[in-house]
């Protein structure tokens, strides 16, 4: 009987000890699984932002980077303004409309240009030379054009006309009109890297018209006054204008 109960307790032993192994291995499989762990990383450039000035006769981006002028800098940039770079003569006739204002485009020899600076005068005209605003950027762009005119000591400015698109007005009424101001957006799209704006010749065009002289009492002749007196000043102390040109470039979101 001992024998008998000694070998019962040995076999009941051996099953627990049978049972926890089996618990330790199950439980170590249960901690067992699948890990896998990704890393990465992104980096991105700043876009180009480069504007460049030139004349109508550069017709590549590649010509405009050493050709023209870079106004895409962090301090003021100066550009030379070409309103009256060349004098025309003016016909007598008033303008034949908005899109054909009746200018001549030979160049005035009635009125000298001594050491080829500008001379204006009654019968004389002339407009802002063609230019060309060239995105050398990596994001699209618009353009404000604007022009600004200044008397000097004796004036200058009052005799000249300017064409709105339908007349022939004085500057206070074609600035107080905001023509002087040209809005260059391509439809609100703006240009694309490597396109190019032109601002016309036709935005912005200048005349001191010469009026036929009626007699005493006419409209004209207190006009024929006023011109003759800047004339007379100019022999001692010359009457001027200044022209300014400004051109603001805006990225387009």
């Amino acid at each position: 009987m001992q024998k008998k109960n000694l070998f019962l307790r040995m076999a009941a032993v051996l099953a627990v000890t049978a049972l926890f192994a089996t618990c330790l291995v199950s439980g170590t499989t249960t901690l067992a699984k699948y890990t896998s762990t990704a890393t990465g990383s992104g980096s991105a450039q700043v876009a180009k932002w480069s504007i460049f000035v030139t004349g109508a006769s550069i017709n590549a981006i590649a010509d405009a980077r050493t050709g023209g002028t870079q106004i895409a800098e962090k301090s003021a940039v100066t550009l030379d303004v070409n309103l009256f770079d060349e004098i025309l003569c003016e016909g007598l006739a008033a303008p034949a409309g908005p899109a054909s204002p009746d200018l001549a485009t030979a160049a005035d020899t009635h009125v000298s240009q001594p050491g080829g600076n500008a001379r204006v005068a009654p019968g004389t005209h002339g407009n802002l030379a063609a230019i060309k605003i060239w995105n050398d950027s990596e994001v699209h762009a618009k353009y404000e054009v604007t022009i600004t005119l200044a008397d000097g000591a004796n004036g200058g400015i009052g005799p000249l006309e300017f064409f709105n698109g339908t007349s022939w007005v004085n500057w206070a009424t074609f600035a107080g009109a905001g023509k002087n101001v040209v809005t260059l957006n391509n439809s609100g799209a703006g240009y694309a890297p490597g396109a190019d704006a032109v601002i016309a010749a036709t935005d912005f065009q200048w005349r001191w018209n010469f009026e036929k002289f009626d007699g005493p009492g006419s409209p004209n002749a207190a006009n024929d006054i006023v011109d003759t007196g800047l004339g007379i000043d100019a022999r001692t102390s010359a009457a001027a204008v200044t022209a300014t040109i400004s051109i603001k470039a805006i990225q387009v979101d």
